[in-house]
């Protein structure tokens, strides 16, 4: 940069050249995103709220929360929504066989929700679950 607070031929090129440019649509399509963390109670804080229901394209939930996969987040997902609930494979403190127990308890209830398991997600992360409300072919 120049002194005095100009811009100098390399800043006015790095804000117009490719990468300027890919980061203007970067941000532009990250405005587009709303995002709601949950850490507390979920019951309370997100599930019994009306202005929630049928709002969200994904929900995220971790192993520890997996339990809650039918306490009703069927409820708060959009039609084509999807539910990444991350399995047991980072719980260190299980077993092969605990770990298997884990996944087939989170695929019943699952199941109990109507969640419907997608099965081909390539190259999406193999240690969660992936879920929708539509019937999967």
């Amino acid at each position: 940069s120049s002194g005095g607070g100009e811009k100098g031929e390399n800043d006015a090129e790095a804000e117009s050249g490719p990468d300027g440019d890919e980061s203007a649509r970067a941000i532009e399509a990250a405005e587009a995103f709303k995002i709601t963390l949950t850490c507390d109670d979920l019951p309370k804080k997100i599930l019994k709220k009306s202005k929630y229901k049928g709002s969200f394209d994904v929900i995220t939930l971790g192993a520890v929360m997996a339990h809650r996969i039918k306490d009703g987040l069927e409820e708060l997902s959009k039609p084509s929504g999807v539910l990444a609930a991350e399995d047991a494979s980072f719980m260190l403190s299980l077993n092969k066989d605990q770990m298997a127990e884990f996944h087939q308890k989170m695929k019943q209830l699952a199941d109990e929700a109507q969640w419907h398991a997608l099965d081909d997600m390539e190259g999406f992360p193999k240690h969660h679950m992936f879920l929708t409300r539509m019937p999967v072919g």
